[in-house]
C-alpha cells in the first residue's frame, strides 16, 4: 500500500500531520500476546486531536503535559496527556514533533492495549526511518533488554506530521514485560552520568512494590571494588554483556559505552541484580556519527566504535582491559555476527526499507532529503553485510 500526497523514544523524567492511511484497513499482526501497536512489519494510522487552547499551551510551553483525544483503528481515547519531547530532534508543535503520551495521566485506569504510555520518535535525523527498530530487535534477541517498537503515521488536527517511531516507553509496563513479576526500581542516566561516582547522578524514574532506594549504588559499589567478581555480584552478567556487545556491534556512538548518553538502570529485587537497557539507537548500522554526517562510500571512518580505544563507559573500558570479561565479550560479539547472518537482516532491512519508502517520499519536516535516504539505504545495506566479518576479525 502506498499513500498519496492527498492521503498522506532520552528522556523521560517522571514528572515527564494527515497522514491519513494510504488505505484504511490496518493489519494486525498480534503474534505471542504482544500489544498490536508494537508490529514492526506494519504501519500503524494514530490521530490525535487537540483543541487550539491544547495548540497553543504546547507552543509556550512544549513540555507541559496537555489534553487531546487518541484514535487507533476506529477506537478513541479520551482524556490522553500529551507533549513534546526531544533535544536534538526537537521540533515544535508546528512542525513535526517528537511526542510522549501518556494514557492514564487523567483517567488513571485508562490503557492504550494494556499500555500506559507511548514515545512517538520524529526520525528527523534517520533517513532509513529503521534505525531504531532493527537495533532494538537486536539488543532483545541478544539477550539484552530493550524496549518495543512499530511505526505510525500520525494526524494531527487534520495536518499530517508524517512518519513516527513507536518506541515502548521505560515504565512499569517495560517492567512487567521485561521482568515478569518483579516490581523494582528503573533509573534513567543524566549527561556523563557513569558508575565510578556516587550514583547521585542517576534519575530516579520507576518505583514498584520491591523497590529498593539505594539499588543503584550497587553498581558504583562494585566499580569501586573494580573487579570481575564485584561486577558479576551487581550486575546481571549475561544480560550486561550482551548490552555491551550489541552497542559494539551495532555501532552506536551515542550510548552508554561510547558517549556516556542514552540508557537506564533497572534494578531485579529477586536476584538482587542490576541490568542496563539501550535508548536513543537512531545512530547504529552505520560508521558515521551524528546521523546526518554524510559518507557516501559506507566505509569505517575514525568512529567506528571497533576502533575507538578510548570509550568512555567505564564498564566497557574495563571489560576491554579485563581479560576475563574481554573473553565474554568478544565470545558475545561472535553471537552477534551469527545472529546477523541467520536471522536474514540484510533481508529484512530491504522489506522495511521498501515497506517505508513511500511514507519517506512524503517527509517534509526532516533534516534529510530522498537522496540523502537513498544513499543511506545503500549504506545499511552494504554495511550490514560487510559488519559480521568485522566483528569476526576484532574478535581473534
Amino acid at each position: 500500500m502506498s499513500p498519496t500526497a492527498e492521503d498522506s523514544a532520552a528522556e523521560d523524567s517522571a514528572a515527564e500531520e494527515s497522514a491519513a492511511a494510504p488505505d484504511e484497513s490496518v493489519e494486525v499482526i498480534v503474534g505471542k500476546g504482544e500489544p498490536v501497536i508494537f508490529d514492526p512489519a506494519t504501519v500503524h494510522h494514530l490521530t490525535l486531536t487537540l483543541t487550539e487552547a491544547a495548540v497553543d499551551a504546547l507552543r509556550s510551553s512544549p513540555t507541559a503535559w496537555v489534553s487531546a483525544d487518541l484514535t487507533f483503528q476506529g477506537e478513541t481515547w479520551s482524556q490522553v496527556a500529551v507533549r513534546v519531547k526531544g533535544s536534538s530532534s526537537f521540533q515544535d508543535i508546528d512542525h513535526k514533533p517528537a511526542l510522549k503520551i501518556k494514557f492514564h495521566e487523567y483517567l488513571p485506569s485508562q490503557r492504550f492495549h494494556g499500555l500506559e504510555r507511548l514515545t512517538l520518535n520524529n526520525e528527523v535525523w534517520d533517513p532509513t526511518m529503521m534505525a531504531e527498530n532493527l537495533s532494538y530487535e537486536a539488543w532483545r534477541e541478544n539477550g539484552s533488554p530493550a524496549p518495543r517498537t512499530g511505526y505510525a503515521v500520525v494526524t494531527l488536527n487534520d495536518r499530517a506530521l508524517g512518519l513516527y517511531a513507536i518506541i515502548e516507553s521505560m515504565d512499569d509496563d517495560y517492567i512487567d514485560h521485561q521482568w515478569p513479576d518483579s516490581d523494582g526500581g528503573l533509573w534513567e542516566m543524566t549527561r556523563n552520568c557513569d558508575f565510578d561516582g556516587d550514583c547521585t547522578c542517576f534519575s530516579l524514574q520507576e518505583t514498584g512494590s520491591a523497590y529498593v532506594a539505594d539499588a543503584i549504588t550497587m553498581g558504583c559499589e562494585a566499580v569501586e571494588a573494580g573487579t570481575t567478581e564485584s561486577l558479576k555480584a551487581a550486575f546481571d552478567w549475561e544480560a550486561l554483556i550482551a548490552f555491551l556487545a550489541v552497542e559494539l556491534s551495532l555501532n552506536h556512538p551515542d550510548s552508554y559505552s561510547f558517549n556516556l548518553n542514552n540508557f537506564f538502570v533497572y534494578h531485579e529485587p529477586v536476584t538482587d541484580r542490576l541490568s542496563l537497557s539501550p535508548w536513543g539507537a537512531d545512530s547504529t548500522f552505520i560508521y558515521a556519527y551524528p546521523p546526518s554526517s554524510p559518507n557516501p562510500n559506507c566505509e569505517p571512518l575514525y568512529n567506528d566504535v571497533l576502533t575507538d580505544t578510548t570509550p568512555s563507559g567505564w564498564l566497557m573500558d574495563f571489560c576491554l582491559d579485563d581479560p576475563s570479561c574481554s573473553a565474554d565479550l568478544r565470545a558475545k560479539v561472535l553471537t552477534v555476527a551469527d545472529w546477523m547472518e541467520s536471522s536474514d537482516l540484510t533481508g529484512r532491512m530491504e522489506a522495511a526499507a521498501a515497506m517505508l519508502e513511500p511514507y519517506a517520499a512524503l517527509e517534509t519536516e526532516v533534516n534529510w532529503t530522498m537522496a540523502d535516504r537513498t544513499q543511506r539505504v545503500e549504506c545499511f545495506l552494504t554495511w550490514t553485510a560487510q559488519r559480521p566479518a568485522e566483528l569476526r576479525a576484532w574478535t581473534p
